[in-house]
């Protein structure tokens, strides 16, 4: 729901983007409402649903390790004014460092919105809003772990 612009941007530049998401969502039931919901939103993005996993796992035990060679983006979380400025946000972010830079243009902003409104179950009134002011629709920042 918070990565079209890093997605949009890898597929852009020409890597082959895959999505791993930890948790199914199951708290009120809708595990695999939801995704089936991820699979459609990432089709949306240019992403095929084989490419999509979701491991559904409590607890996950790494030791604190990553394979060798294995680079983990995190997508920086900003203050609240910052979140909810939508795109007057791309001129602080391109102002501030970070390890990773994906800005859409108008057209991939509205290709992120038909993947967002893929995930109907969650799309609470929130949600909504989100679609109309969030920062994280049109830019992402990520930082190296």
């Amino acid at each position: 729901m918070f990565f079209a612009p890093a997605l949009l941007g890898l597929r852009s530049a020409g890597a082959a983007p895959a999505v791993l998401c930890c948790s199914a969502g199951n708290y009120y039931n809708q595990g695999e409402i939801r995704k089936k919901e991820l699979e459609q939103s990432c089709c949306v993005l240019g992403i095929p649903a084989s490419d999509v996993t979701v491991i559904d796992h409590r607890y996950l035990h790494s030791e604190g390790k990553l394979p060798e060679g294995c680079r983990v983006l995190v997508l920086e979380s900003v203050n609240l004014c910052r979140k909810y400025i939508s795109f007057l946000d791309v001129l602080i972010s391109c102002l501030l460092p970070t390890d990773a830079l994906f800005i859409l243009t108008e057209e991939e902003t509205e290709q992120a919105k038909r993947a967002m409104q893929c995930h109907r179950s969650q799309l609470l009134w929130f949600r909504r809003l989100y679609l109309l002011f969030s920062r994280y629709l049109v830019v992402n920042s990520l930082r190296l772990l």
